[in-house]
């Protein structure tokens, strides 16, 4: 039997070492040496994650994750047989509702927020940018279909061949977001609906009630007017089916003086980009077979609700008619996410450079400080000042982005206050090394320097120095 170090990443995926995590409560020794399928029902849902992507990686025969190829290279190895496992992998890493209720439970200690918008990986990315920000982690149902609820005609694992568009498309979320499934950021989850078609059924069903209402019904005609500016690539997609003589014609017409090159170039361009598309599949397209291509927003509002009264986390959205039903049915979440919703959707709103240059290394780092919790109480209490019976107005976006934008430059006004004082009392040296935490390290010259023009003063300014993150969370945004 294998020897599991006290020491090392628990198997279960949580993150933990396994000393402080399963040792003494699951035999995991056991499990591995005897490759027991069981182990799944002991993982986080942070493990089987890790396991999926791992089994991307097998099933695809590509020697690591995904990311480290090019996505054609991804696309090829899709095949008909790797659409059949990636699905059967689906079922053995989610093999019951009982053991997703398990996993979603365990999410409750760690606030987070249920991610159900438009489900292309920009948008998703963005969403993860922003609101990982006050939340632990960012839960994202799995793109990928539960094989137990499609009949056998549309079903990936009785007819792969007709699934590969939909798998690729579920792939590339998983290759853009696989950075922060790794660092556990981001959780892709299943839900129960996946085990219980009469409990999916329902809240279709009910979810279709909802959407009687005046504003929703509204909404969802806007909607669908603009569903290309959620959905890039769908449109191109569809245009990728057509045949080369069609779109030479078309392009004929459009340019009667193209010579022969010209036309050749637009079509080599065309066949590029069904190449490089995110989910057009050419192996399909070369045959002229048909396909199936599923787009989700996750799951409906109500399933939704129910997977938050699992997990403890609130909602968050890209779509305005999302943000309405959670609106319309705020009574229904529970008052810390009532007040994370409305929170979000604000947040969310706002045009600020500073939100859309955080990346994965800031929101590792602001985890690793232990500035989280902080910056959850630094949200908390300026959405106070915005916050009111009406949470839900667009004014509220306006409101938001003031105080954060009065917090970030009053951060800034006291950083540079402090490399003033640094500046008066030490000097250059002596100042830009103090900002860095050690005056020793810069030489003997500058730290006696330092000492003679009052040591007293030069301390209190590099305490400041030490403080500044925690007294001014805003400083985030400065990249202090």
């Amino acid at each position: 039997m294998p020897k599991l170090g006290r020491n090392k990443p628990c198997p279960c995926g949580s993150g933990k070492k396994y000393k402080d995590c399963c040792l003494g409560k699951v035999p995991w020794p056991e499990l591995i040496a005897n490759n027991d399928p069981r182990g799944v029902l002991h993982m986080e849902v942070r493990g089987k994650n890790i396991a999926f992507l791992h089994t991307i990686a097998a099933i695809l025969q590509l020697d690591k994750l995904p990311r480290g190829y090019q996505w054609r290279d991804v696309k090829r190895a899709v095949t008909p047989n790797a659409v059949r496992a990636l699905h059967e992998a689906v079922v053995r890493l989610w093999p019951t509702e009982r053991d997703l209720r398990r996993a979603l439970h365990a999410q409750k200690d760690q606030p987070s927020a249920l991610y159900i918008g438009t489900y292309n990986p920009d948008s998703l990315i963005r969403g993860v940018k922003r609101h990982n920000l006050y939340s632990d982690t960012i839960l994202i149902v799995d793109p990928f279909q539960h094989p137990n609820t499609i009949r056998p005609e549309f079903n990936p694992i009785e007819n792969p061949d007709l699934n590969i568009a939909s798998t690729l498309a579920a792939i590339r979320i998983w290759w853009e977001l696989a950075p922060w499934i790794e660092q556990g950021i981001v959780r892709i989850i299943r839900t129960p609906g996946d085990y219980d078609p009469a409990l999916d059924m329902n809240s279709i069903e009910s979810s279709r009630r909802r959407a009687e209402h005046p504003e929703l019904r509204r909404l969802a005609k806007q909607e669908s007017e603009n569903w290309r500016e959620h959905m890039p690539g769908f449109e191109e997609y569809h245009r990728l089916w057509e045949p080369d003589s069609y779109l030479e014609q078309k392009y004929r017409e459009k340019n009667p003086n193209a010579d022969p090159e010209e036309v050749q170039r637009f079509l080599r361009m065309i066949n590029d980009r069904r190449l490089d598309h995110p989910f057009f599949p050419e192996s399909v397209f070369r045959v002229r077979g048909k396909q199936f291509l599923t787009i989700s927003s996750g799951t409906n509002f109500d399933m939704a609700l129910l997977v938050a009264e699992e997990t403890g986390a609130h909602l968050i959205t890209d779509l305005n008619y999302r943000w309405k039903e959670i609106e319309v049915d705020r009574e229904l979440v529970g008052a810390r996410n009532r007040t994370w919703s409305s929170f979000a959707k604000a947040f969310d709103g706002l045009t600020l450079k500073f939100l859309d240059d955080v990346d994965m290394k800031d929101a590792v780092r602001i985890r690793e400080e232990g500035r989280l919790e902080g910056m959850r109480g630094f949200f908390r209490r300026i959405w106070s000042k915005v916050d009111d019976d009406k949470a839900f107005l667009e004014t509220n976006v306006d409101d938001l982005s003031a105080e954060l934008l009065e917090k970030v430059a009053e951060a800034e006004q006291e950083w540079n206050s402090i490399n003033i004082d640094l500046m008066k009392w030490a000097g250059p040296t002596a100042a830009a090394t103090l900002a860095g935490g050690s005056a020793i390290g810069a030489g003997k010259g500058a730290w006696l320097a330092a000492c003679a023009v009052g040591a007293s003063n030069l301390a209190i300014s590099a305490m400041k120095k030490r403080s500044f993150p925690a007294k001014y969370p805003a400083s985030f945004f400065l990249g202090k």
